[in-house]
């Protein structure tokens, strides 16, 4: 019995947590005729739980900006370091609260923009 309530209590307090919430990222290839793309071009995935952002990088990008901005287009954070292949956490401060906000990624030529 102990058993079946250990199980029951485990499910039920899994979906109760939070879960990820992807973020559609939208952006043009940048244009260099000099250097064709042979291959498929893997781009970032980026997620929104509470006040993280959850960037996961197909591979190691050498240097990436991260801006969020307000409704009102007041940068609110500001962040450029180079991205591991994987998982990359941003810790947003507590001012973000239930209001819409936008994040680009600029890197390698690229602009990518998305809203959470």
């Amino acid at each position: 019995m102990k058993k079946y309530l250990l199980t029951l209590f485990c499910f039920l307090s899994l979906s109760c947590m939070a879960q990820e919430i992807p973020v559609n990222l939208e952006g043009d290839p940048p244009e260099n005729p000099l250097e064709p793309h042979r291959s498929i071009i893997q781009l970032p995935e980026l997620t929104f739980e509470d006040n993280n952002l959850y960037i996961y990088a197909p591979y190691y990008i050498e240097s990436v900006t991260v801006l969020v901005k307000d409704v009102s287009g007041n940068v609110i954070y500001i962040y450029t370091a180079p991205m591991i292949a994987g998982r990359n956490t941003i810790v947003l401060s507590d001012t973000v609260s239930d209001e819409k906000y936008s994040v680009e990624l600029l890197f390698d030529e690229w602009h990518l923009t998305g809203y959470f």
